[in-house]
């Protein structure tokens, strides 16, 4: 089991990595930009079954939904003063 690379707390930029499977853009004519979701990490979950391995991370968005991001789709985001 790989060490988890963030925190429970931590403010973060989250992009999904199939946009396709989510949005259904699979057949646009155009490429369209996966939307991206920034939020704190609520809760982290070690799954070997559905993701063969991989954390699965818990996130409480800024439009007060929860969404579920693997750990390769997570960014720290940056605040800039």
């Amino acid at each position: 089991m790989d060490e988890p690379r963030f925190k429970v707390g931590e403010l973060v930029k989250c992009v999904y990595g199939f946009p396709d499977l989510y949005y259904g853009v699979l057949y646009s004519e155009e490429f369209i930009p996966s939307p991206e979701s920034y939020g704190i990490i609520v809760a982290r979950y070690w799954d070997q079954i559905v993701f063969q391995n991989e954390w699965v991370y818990e996130i409480k968005c800024l439009d007060g939904t929860y969404r579920y991001f693997l750990q390769n789709e997570m960014t720290l985001a940056v605040i800039v003063p």
